[in-house]
C-alpha cells in the first residue's frame, strides 16, 4: 500500500495537482492582498496577481512537475513563451466558458466557474506536458530525471 501511495505521489499527475493547488492559493491570496491591504483596484489587483501566479506555475511546473531542463537561453525563452502562450489560450477558453454558461445558457455562476476551471486545470496539464516542457532526451522518464 505505502509502495502504491509512494509511486503516485512521484507521477507528474500528482506533483501537477499539488503545484496547482499552491498556485490557486498564491493567486487568491495575492488578490486579497492587493486589494483588501494595498486598497488596489480589482481590476489591478486580478491582472498582478494572474501575472505572479503565472510566473510561479512557470517555474514550479519546470522544476518540480515535468523537470525540464533546458541547454540553452533560447531554448528556456521559447520554453517561457509556450507557457505563455498555452496559458492564455486557457485563460481565453475559461472567461469564454463562463459567458458562455453563464450568460448564455443561465447557469449560476459558480457551476459555471468549476466546469470551466476543472476543463482547464486538465488542458493546463496536457499543454504542458506534451507542448511546453517536452524534454529532447527522447525516452527519459521521471526516475532518470530526478
Amino acid at each position: 500500500m505505502i509502495r502504491k501511495i509512494s509511486r503516485l505521489a512521484n507521477t507528474e499527475a500528482f506533483r501537477y495537482l499539488i503545484i496547482g493547488g499552491l498556485t490557486t492559493l498564491l493567486s487568491f491570496g495575492t488578490y486579497v492582498m492587493f486589494c483588501s491591504g494595498f486598497g488596489w483596484s480589482v481590476t489591478a489587483a486580478n491582472v498582478t496577481s494572474i501575472v505572479i501566479s503565472i510566473l510561479f506555475a512557470y517555474a514550479a511546473n519546470k522544476a518540480f512537475v515535468f523537470r525540464s531542463v533546458c541547454g540553452s537561453v533560447s531554448g528556456a525563452a521559447l520554453e517561457f513563451g509556450k507557457f505563455i502562450s498555452g496559458r492564455l489560450f486557457t485563460m481565453l477558453l475559461e472567461v469564454g466558458g463562463v459567458f458562455l454558461f453563464y450568460n448564455i445558457l443561465g447557469w449560476d455562476k459558480v457551476p459555471a466557474k468549476v466546469l470551466t476551471q476543472a476543463a482547464v486545470i486538465v488542458l493546463n496539464f496536457i499543454i504542458s506536458k506534451f507542448f511546453v516542457f517536452t524534454d529532447v532526451r527522447k525516452g527519459v522518464n521521471d526516475a532518470q530525471r530526478a
